[in-house]
């Protein structure tokens, strides 16, 4: 199968980039409902828990789509482990 072709790689930047911004705007207007009102930190009968839909579901889906990202930086701030000598 072959690769992706370079105008296909670019719709997928510039989807990822949309993606990100649309779950950055839910996470900033959830984490403001649940602080200003009071009701948006229950639970709703129909969805369940309001905090996990308003905050924890946006906050997770930008973590899985910049997880490569947040990959090489926790590679360039993490020691590598010396490797033992040999004798």
């Amino acid at each position: 199968m072959p690769g992706p072709t370079p105008s296909t790689a670019l719709e997928l930047v510039r989807f990822r980039q949309r993606l990100g911004a649309a779950l950055g705007t839910w996470l900033a207007a959830g984490l403001l409902l649940v602080v200003l009102l009071p009701s948006a930190r229950g639970a709703h009968e129909w969805i369940g828990s309001l905090p996990f839909w308003l905050i924890a579901v946006p906050a997770c889906a930008l973590l899985v789509l910049q997880r490569e990202a947040l990959a090489a930086r926790l590679r360039r701030v993490q020691p590598r482990p010396r490797r033992a000598r040999r004798r």
